[in-house]
């Protein structure tokens, strides 16, 4: 068996948000609209919540609420295929290249969403049951304060395995937008050997948007007027509408860029289509 390839982070990460800024560029109307899209669903999110507080048994906004996320994951969805098509082809557009022929591409990228979630929620159940019977037999033999050690480090490290089996998985996802999803075991094998180097570079494109979002933290608590003199922290609900409509879209763009880059590295040379090796 050959050596897995390595992904190189910072060069992965450099391109992703080099192809994220080209994307940006190339479809602004796009951009926008899906930020707007964002926008738009926090908002009435936020008001849902504000009604039920003041009439808790209306609850007016709950078959709303659920239509706005239907909607928010489906054009998500349709997002992420225009960002994988653009990364890995050179070109993305309202047309059955990126979309395919029928909704079939949409609805098998969620269903590979809803695998992949609930594979790693599996895993997550496993692990939390395996953890109560190690408390308890640590419980014995190690003491309480022995137990809660290992039930907190089991802990942390079953988190990090789930997170780190969904990034691997997600691999499959670019293929999925592209009209040529690899079999599961395929993705398996090509995320070998860089699981933490997934979560890492994950990790990384957080703390981007952290330091995106600092300038707009300083602006907002140094020099937006004071709703409430007592009540400075009045002004998050309106920094967290700025994320949303600035800092999240730039970030999903990133992560649908990065998931197309670590593909097309990873994936077998005789694979088609040139997409981020073709960037210059």
């Amino acid at each position: 068996m050959s050596d897995p390839v390595k992904l190189p982070v910072w060069g992965t990460v450099g391109l992703a948000l080099r192809w994220t800024l080209a994307f940006i560029l190339r479809h602004p109307v796009v951009t926008v609209a899906y930020a707007a899209a964002v926008l738009a669903s926090n908002l009435t999110s936020q008001l849902g919540e504000g009604t039920a507080a003041a009439a808790p048994p209306a609850g007016q906004f709950v078959w709303l609420n659920l239509l706005l996320l239907i909607v928010s994951v489906l054009i998500s969805i349709m997002f992420a295929l225009m960002v994988h098509n653009e990364v890995l082809r050179g070109h993305a557009g309202f047309d059955a290249a990126t979309f395919g022929s029928g909704p079939g591409r949409t609805f098998g990228y969620l269903l590979d969403l809803v695998v992949i979630g609930l594979i790693a929620v599996a895993v997550l159940i496993v692990a939390v049951i395996a953890l109560a019977l190690i408390g308890v037999g640590g419980n014995i033999l190690l003491g309480k304060s022995g137990s809660t050690v290992v039930t907190v480090i089991g802990g942390i490290a079953t988190v990090i395995v789930a997170i780190g089996l969904g990034a691997r998985l997600t691999l499959r996802l670019p293929s999925r937008a592209i009209g040529q999803p690899a079999p599961w075991k395929a993705i398996w094998r090509m995320g070998r050997g860089n699981t933490l180097r997934l979560i890492g570079m994950g990790l990384l494109l957080w703390l981007f948007a952290a330091v995106l979002m600092l300038p707009i933290l300083g602006w907002g608590f140094m020099y937006l007027p004071h709703l409430d003199p007592a009540q400075p922290l009045l002004r998050v609900p309106f920094l967290l509408l700025v994320y949303s409509a600035v800092i999240s879209p730039i970030l999903t763009i990133a992560h649908f860029a990065l998931l197309s880059v670590a593909f097309a590295t990873l994936r077998p040379a005789e694979a088609d289509g040139t997409g981020a090796a073709a960037f210059t």
